[in-house]
């Protein structure tokens, strides 16, 4: 059974200050099947519309269907596999998501706007806003833009930790990655000790004062022979 259509509405009122005049307060995304696309805002009015709210915008586009239909086998697969339980923390807003199927049946699921759902080494929410082109979705988790991936790591003979970036999401720890070291940019093969992802909002240090890796290694397990540098990391060498 594939699913059809898709509906997401993501509302970031939480208990505490109400919203100024005209914020931004509710997003509801539909994705059907065939690639259609459709999102509307409702921001937070006089109280005379609808709960408050009033609708500012609604964007209709197209994606490729071939797209559409990955992301919807993506989306439906994961919550059809993750019978997620409706528990909610109050202090943030929440969000609905209806799946319609081929049949017209609906898998139905809520929670709190806080969720990352970890799909392979990266999340639903950068998923979908990666594939429809929109950094501002509140989705699951009411974060906007995109996830960074940064790297501790270990220099021969050091415990001291560094941290390095890189968008090469094949990384893991454990693995061996060649990187610039000190002032002169001096090549270094050092171990992976930890994998991070953060929001721009939560770097641990600016974007602009980290150094990216240049590639993973590859080590033969013959000692007699030489390493190998990957594809990726000989594109930026």
């Amino acid at each position: 059974m594939i699913a059809e259509k898709i509906i997401i509405k993501s509302n970031n009122i939480s208990y505490g200050p109400m919203p100024a005049f005209n914020d931004e307060v509710e997003q509801h995304v539909k994705i059907y099947r065939d690639g259609r696309v459709q999102i509307s805002r409702f921001v937070y009015g006089s109280g005379i519309k609808r709960y408050g709210y009033v609708k500012a915008a609604k964007n209709v586009f197209q994606i490729p269907t071939e797209k559409a239909a990955w992301l919807l086998d993506l989306i439906s697969g994961y919550f059809k596999d993750h019978d997620q339980e409706e528990w909610f923390v109050t202090d943030i807003g929440d969000y609905q998501i209806t799946i319609t199927m081929e049949d017209g049946t609906k898998i139905r699921r809520k929670g709190s706007l806080d969720r990352d759902f970890e799909i392979g080494d990266d999340d639903l929410n950068s998923i979908i806003r990666e594939t429809l082109g929109i950094d501002d979705l509140f989705l699951f988790n009411g974060h906007s833009g995109q996830r960074y991936i940064y790297l501790s790591v270990k220099f021969p003979g050091s415990d001291q930790e560094y941290y390095y970036r890189t968008t090469d999401r094949s990384i893991d720890v454990g693995d061996t990655v060649l990187v610039p070291a000190g002032k002169p940019n001096r090549k270094e093969l050092v171990e992976v000790t930890r994998k991070e992802k953060f929001y721009e909002d939560e770097l641990p240090m600016p974007l602009e004062e980290v150094k990216s890796v240049i590639g993973k290694v590859i080590l033969t397990q013959d000692q007699n022979s030489e390493s190998f540098i990957s594809e990726e990391a000989q594109k930026n060498i």
